[in-house]
C-alpha cells in the first residue's frame, strides 16, 4: 500500500478544502451559528480532531496536550466574540505541520498497527481514513452554509496539486 497515495494526499487535500471554507466564508457569516454550530468553531473542531486522531503514538509522543491547551484558550478567549480568520489559519497551518510529522513517522510496515483509541482497538489506517471523513464532513457542512447564504463555495472536483 502506498501510504502517500492512499492517505497522504487526500488529507492534504482536504486540508486545503478547509483552507478554501475560511477564505470564501464572508465576514457576516463567520460567527453565525448553522445547523448547531458557528462556523468558526465548525472548523476549529474539525483541526482539532487532527490531534486527537492522529496524535496517539511515534516518536513525538501524544499531542492531544497542544490540543486541549489551544481549545481551552480558544473557548476561553473566544467566548463571547469569533477569533480572526488568521487564528484559525494558523491553526490549520498547525494541523497540516503535524499531518507532516505523522506520515514522517509511519510506513507501509506499521499501517495495520492496532492500538487503544476510545476504548476499541484500532489501526493507525483506521484512524487516518476517521480523520480524513471527519475533515471531510465538516468540510461539506461549511460548503454547504457557504453556497445557502450566496457565497462562493469550494472547488470540491479539483484535485490537490
Amino acid at each position: 500500500m502506498n501510504i502517500d497515495k492512499a492517505f497522504k494526499k487526500p488529507l492534504y487535500r482536504v486540508l486545503e478544502l478547509l483552507n478554501e471554507c475560511i477564505d470564501n466564508c464572508p465576514d457576516e457569516l463567520w460567527n453565525k451559528e448553522f445547523a448547531g454550530s458557528i462556523y468558526w468553531r465548525r472548523l476549529y473542531h474539525s483541526l482539532a480532531s487532527v490531534w486527537l486522531l492522529l496524535g496517539r503514538q511515534g516518536k513525538h509522543g501524544n499531542n492531544t496536550e497542544l490540543y486541549s491547551s489551544t481549545a481551552a484558550s480558544l473557548r476561553s478567549e473566544y467566548t463571547n466574540k469569533a477569533p480572526h480568520k488568521d487564528v484559525i489559519r494558523q491553526v490549520s497551518t498547525e494541523a497540516k505541520k503535524h499531518v507532516k510529522l505523522y506520515f514522517s513517522e509511519i510506513d507501509e510496515t506499521i499501517i495495520d498497527t492496532e492500538i487503544l483509541f476510545q476504548g476499541r482497538v484500532v489501526t493507525l489506517a483506521e484512524l487516518l481514513v476517521t480523520s480524513i471523513g471527519h475533515l471531510a464532513y465538516h468540510v461539506g457542512q461549511c460548503n454547504a452554509t457557504l453556497m445557502a447564504h450566496g457565497a462562493k463555495s469550494i472547488h470540491t472536483t479539483e484535485f490537490s496539486k
